[in-house]
C-alpha cells in the first residue's frame, strides 16, 4: 500500500495483490500472520483500488476546475494541460492509475476530453465504451475512466426520441 502511495500508481502494484490473492494456502508464516483471515486479502486489494480511485477523480476534478478557469480568464480551452501551471495549477495531476500525468485533449470543436488509463492502465484515447461483452452502468468499467462532459444538443434530441419509444 505503501508502495502505491509513493509510486501514484495502481498499475505498479496490482500484479502484487493479484500475486498475494492467488497464492492461497501456499503462503509461508509471515504472510499468513499478516493475513490472518482468508477473506481479508482480496480486501486489501479492493481498498487500495478504492483508494487509487479516489485520488484518481480529485486529480479530475481538480484539473477540470483549472481548466474552467483557463476558459473564463482566456476564452479558450488549453491545447495541452502543462498551459495550466502556474496559473491554475501547481503542477499537472497525477493519474493514480498508471503514475503518469491526467490525460487530455483539445477536441476540433472546442470543447476537451480529460481521462484517465482507468483500471486497466492502458489508454485507449478517452473511449468511454464497454469492453465486449459487459454491461455494466459503473464508469470505471468503461475501456478509459472519462470525466463527464455536458450532453451536446444531438445527444439530448436522441436521448428523448429512445425515452420516447420504452
Amino acid at each position: 500500500m505503501r508502495e502505491g502511495d509513493s509510486k501514484k500508481s495502481y498499475a505498479h502494484i496490482r500484479p502484487k495483490f493479484e500475486a498475494i490473492e492467488a497464492a492461497g494456502e501456499k503462503m509461508g508464516f509471515y504472510d499468513r500472520a499478516r493475513f490472518l483471515l482468508e477473506n481479508l486479502r482480496g480486501a486489501y486489494s479492493r481498498a487500495v483500488r478504492r483508494s487509487m480511485r479516489a485520488e484518481t477523480d480529485r486529480a479530475l476534478c481538480i484539473a477540470a476546475i483549472a481548466l474552467q478557469r483557463h476558459f473564463i480568464r482566456h476564452g479558450n480551452y488549453p491545447n495541452q494541460l502543462e498551459a495550466l501551471v502556474p496559473e491554475f495549477l501547481s503542477s499537472v495531476p497525477v493519474d493514480y492509475m498508471d503514475g503518469q500525468p491526467i490525460k487530455y485533449r483539445l477536441n476540433p470543436d472546442g470543447s476537451f476530453t480529460l481521462y484517465s488509463v482507468g483500471e486497466d492502465g492502458k489508454d485507449d484515447g478517452g473511449d468511454m465504451s464497454l469492453p465486449e461483452g459487459s454491461k455494466s452502468r459503473d464508469l470505471w468499467r468503461r475501456k478509459d475512466y472519462v470525466w463527464p462532459a455536458p450532453a451536446t444538443p444531438e445527444e439530448v434530441t436522441e436521448y428523448r426520441r429512445q425515452a420516447g419509444q420504452n
